[in-house]
């Protein structure tokens, strides 16, 4: 068993950890007093593997317990024996892997879990993307990102915040250029941290009425192949950390990949930032077009079978592919 400093210790999970806050009952003895201990908690997270939890006051330094998980109706409480895998007294949280959890309780488990419903939001340690080497002791700093599909009116509305905050106060753009038409049939990914969205991407699909760069300049040349466009990416300033950015960009080329066979995005080229995350992810800059009159824009393509850079990362990196894919399907992004 390990301690850590900051709330939860880097993540090595194989599956997701999902928002929870499911009541608890832990049991176990006390030795010195030889008393039969029930005590409550609250659960921070839960898999089908094992939960993260915190009580009003310290554990006893316990290895396994069992304890009870109140699902809601029509759910069952479950039973099952878990095994302390971390601690962190000073903020009464801890980490357990479940050891023992009947078949009937784990489909159960899996149910819950599973279950259709908005407030099922993934766990990110803000660590996963870049763990902390072994040889140093000291955590750093915990923060909970979240990652969804946009899904709700409420989702938009924040949505058109970020952009106002990115685009019309940052960029300058006209504050009619916050919407689009295409926004009703767009694909919205959105980063939520500490439950407050702080970054928004947008994949739109082909069709009808073709994509929006087409409102700028002619790109027949680039669909002899099936396209999508990537637009409108934005995250708050002071949260424009690498694995929010990262991951979102990613999670929206793990979409466009599955209906399409190039995608096109497009970013100012004051946006050197912007510019330098596209062109590691393999896109070429094209063209560059006059943008709101507020500057030169680039046109930048990724044929996805000879460009891609994220299909080819090394070895090291493999982490980071597992997680984002595993993400991306938890999305509902099958192939």
């Amino acid at each position: 068993m390990e301690e850590y400093e900051g709330l939860f210790p880097d993540d090595k999970r194989t599956d997701f950890r999902f928002e929870s806050d499911l009541s608890l009952n832990l049991k176990y003895d006390d030795l010195v007093n030889k008393k039969h201990i029930l005590r409550k908690g609250r659960s921070i997270n839960i898999s089908k593997d094992g939960l993260a939890f915190i009580t009003r006051t310290p554990l006893p330094k316990i290895l396994e317990l069992p304890l009870e998980i109140l699902l809601p109706q029509p759910y069952h409480v479950i039973n099952a024996k878990a095994r302390v895998v971390w601690r962190n007294d000073k903020k009464c949280s801890y980490g357990l892997k479940f050891t023992e959890l009947e078949s009937y309780d784990l489909t159960n488990l899996e149910q819950y879990i599973s279950r259709p419903t908005d407030a099922l939001r993934i766990v990110l340690d803000q660590r996963i993307l870049s763990p902390v080497p072994r040889h140093k002791t000291r955590a750093r700093k915990y923060e909970l990102v979240t990652f969804k599909k946009a899904s709700s009116e409420q989702d938009l509305r924040d949505i058109y915040s970020i952009r106002k905050e990115v685009f019309v106060k940052e960029d300058n753009y006209p504050t009619e250029a916050i919407k689009s038409s295409y926004d009703e049939e767009a694909i919205h990914f959105v980063a939520f941290e500490n439950k407050k969205m702080v970054g928004t991407i947008s994949v739109i699909l082909d069709g009808p009425r073709g994509l929006p760069i087409q409102k700028f300049m002619d790109i027949s040349r680039f669909k002899d192949k099936r396209m999508v466009q990537v637009e409108k990416f934005a995250v708050l300033p002071g949260r424009r950390k690498k694995t929010i950015a990262v991951a979102l960009i990613v999670m929206a080329y793990e979409f466009a990949k599955l209906y399409a066979d190039r995608i096109c995005i497009f970013s100012l080229e004051k946006k050197k930032d912007n510019v330098s995350l596209y062109k590691k992810m393999g896109f070429r800059p094209v063209e560059k077009f006059n943008f709101y009159d507020i500057g030169d824009a680039l046109l930048m393509i990724l044929d996805i079978e000879k460009d891609s850079v994220y299909e080819k990362l090394p070895d090291r990196s493999k982490h980071f592919k597992r997680y984002i894919r595993k993400l991306s399907k938890t999305l509902g992004m099958k192939s």
